[in-house]
């Protein structure tokens, strides 16, 4: 009976080893000399994905400098997207060994991401592959620093391809341009540039993943609804830009702001709409500041004006409608930041004309104007349409936190390289922080989406000289638009990601820096969706549903030791038969 449960213990424990799924990659990084300067390094990375409810499990040693918790959790989740398989139905372990202490943090988001659809989807990985590169929002491979070094651990580990984020190809060194696809070539070994997960993915696993939409098209509606705020927004700057003609005599100041109105009623022949808000956004400020500066108003009627507003910002704050979907969710979002804004600027201008400075509570006071102006504007977003959500207090606190834990360590990934760099990102993210801790969730999301997108803006322009700018600016702008058209093809047009979008197209030409940042912005407000569930979605198991695996393999292994303990049973039947009669036969007696 004994040999029986023996037999059946160890069908029943192969059960979950049967079901398990793994697979491994060499992962390229960098460790911290004792000089201060990096070395690339390899360390092996493994992924399991079992049976379970959605759990992530991290095992590092040595522990790396940054803790890839966030990255580990993020990269599932982007894989997950892509996936056909119910990842909350599986639980996924990590596993990172390194022969030393290395640095991995998001640089590993792209490999763990990879990896783990790879996995998913049950493909044959080719370890002789790897790839360096963060993973964003809509599955895009973003810019990490020590490609050159990574390569070259890479090359020595025997690697025989690498894959690098797309324009990074290209590396400014000591005033020597080195293209590291040249130099990957010299070290025998294939360096190629991707943009997109599935794109990596065909790389390590030679198989096919389908291909997401490359284009869109704008819906009329948001174009018409644009166009009204942009309208609005211009015709504003045009009234005040009457009045400053009038009233204000400093010429070169009014010359000035009257470029900028230029540049947005330009914008707005161009069809470029949110361009023309934002430059006609920004010349209303100049002008209302230049008027209130020549019209001498007193600290008491500056006081009144101020209590005014706050009342009628409290006011609109209240009356902002709910949402169900993300295009209502991102109004909301930007129709509350500009309130707060409002109310902000209102109380700094009271703090200004405090400490004396009236200059800077006129200026203050101006910006709260046109900001609580705006709002107005922004408010016509509401009812776009667009998928709906389920969108609780829960799912907006932990959209903040997640979002803020990205943008963190993202931060954090920065300042190893640059150091003390970013101080108004390190703004943004405490005053999201504060979001947090105030309950405001939905404006915390978008706090640290564009501190993140900050962060990414750096990185990308590390190690590339103005002349290769340009080529860096077309590969952002190509992903911008895959970002969009993914989520266009989800039914979801991403109001803000777009918004941005068009922004960084009307600014190349002359501020190529703010460009690249407003790309990153769209890249990151594009895909929200990422935290929130659809209130219609369904999941229908398909057949290779981990979770069916252990349930059809148990009763297998069930019937299994059943059968063979009858067999037992049955040769043991006569012996133990004529052992039993010995043994009564024996107490007779």
């Amino acid at each position: 009976m004994k040999q029986i449960f023996a037999i059946m213990l160890i069908l029943l424990l192969l059960v979950p080893v049967a079901a398990a799924q793994n697979n491994h990659l060499k992962l390229l990084a960098v460790s911290e000399q004792a000089d201060g300067t990096y070395k690339g390094a390899v360390a092996d990375l493994f992924v399991e994905i079992r049976p379970g409810t959605g759990r992530v499990f991290m095992d590092t040693f040595p522990l790396s400098k940054l803790d890839t918790q966030i990255s580990t959790r993020f990269a599932k989740e982007i894989a997950c997207q892509v996936s056909t398989r119910d990842c909350s139905k599986i639980d996924f372990f990590y596993t990172i060994r390194s022969p030393s202490a290395v640095i991995t943090g998001p640089s590993a988001g792209a490999a763990l991401a990879t990896l783990t659809l790879a996995t998913l989807e049950d493909f044959p990985v080719n370890d002789k592959v790897s790839i360096t590169g963060t993973i964003n929002s809509g599955g895009l491979i973003g810019p990490v620093s020590g490609i050159k070094e990574k390569i070259e651990a890479g090359a020595e580990a025997g690697l025989e391809t690498i894959l690098i984020p797309l324009g990074e190809g290209i590396l400014e060194e000591n005033n020597v341009t080195l293209n590291l696809t040249t130099y990957g070539r010299k070290l025998k070994v294939k360096v190629f540039e991707a943009i997109e997960l599935e794109e990596a993915v065909y790389h390590i696993t030679g198989k096919q993943l389908p291909q997401a939409p490359k284009n869109f098209s704008v819906g009329s509606d948001y174009i018409k609804r644009m166009k009204s705020l942009a309208q609005s927004l211009c015709e504003r700057s045009t009234q005040l830009s009457t009045e400053a003609a009038e009233k204000v005599k400093n010429i070169s100041a009014l010359q000035f702001v009257s470029n900028m109105t230029s540049r947005g009623e330009s914008a707005f022949n161009n069809e470029q709409y949110y361009a023309a808000a934002s430059f006609c956004f920004g010349s209303s400020v100049r002008f209302n500041t230049l008027l209130l500066q020549a019209s001498n108003i007193s600290d008491e009627e500056l006081i009144k004006e101020i209590s005014q507003l706050s009342i009628e910002a409290a006011n609109k704050k209240k009356q902002i409608p709910t949402y169900s979907t993300i295009t209502d969710l991102e109004t909301f979002a930007l129709v509350l930041e500009r309130v707060t804004e409002s109310q902000q600027s209102l109380n700094d201008s009271l703090e200004a004309l405090a400490k004396g400075d009236k200059n800077s509570a006129l200026r203050d006071l101006a910006f709260a104007r046109e900001r609580l102006r705006s709002a107005d504007s922004w408010s016509m977003f509401f009812g776009s349409g667009g998928r709906k959500i389920t969108v609780g207090q829960k799912e907006l606190e932990n959209s903040c936190i997640n979002k803020l834990a990205e943008a963190e360590e993202r931060f954090q990934y920065v300042q190893l390289f640059i150091a003390d760099s970013l101080q108004g990102t390190r703004k943004e993210l405490n005053s999201a922080y504060s979001d947090l801790r105030e309950k405001r969730f939905d404006v915390c999301l978008f706090k640290a989406s564009r501190a993140k997108a900050e962060a990414d803006s750096v990185l990308s322009a590390i190690g590339v000289s103005l002349s290769q700018l340009d080529r860096v600016l077309d590969q952002k702008q190509n992903a911008v638009r895959i970002a969009i058209a993914k989520q266009a093809g989800k039914g979801n047009f991403p109001l803000a990601g777009y918004s941005y979008f068009e922004y960084a197209n009307s600014l190349r030409g002359f501020d190529p820096a703010s460009a690249l940042l407003f790309y990153e912005y769209a890249l990151e407000l594009s895909n929200l969706d990422l935290y929130f569930k659809e209130e219609s979605k369904t999941y229908v198991p398909e057949e290779k549903n981990l979770a069916q695996g252990p349930l059809l393999l148990f009763l297998g292994g069930l019937i299994l030791g059943l059968t063979i303990g009858l067999m037992i049973n049955n040769k043991k039947t006569k012996p133990l038969a004529l052992h039993k009669q010995a043994y009564r036969h024996a107490r007779k007696r």
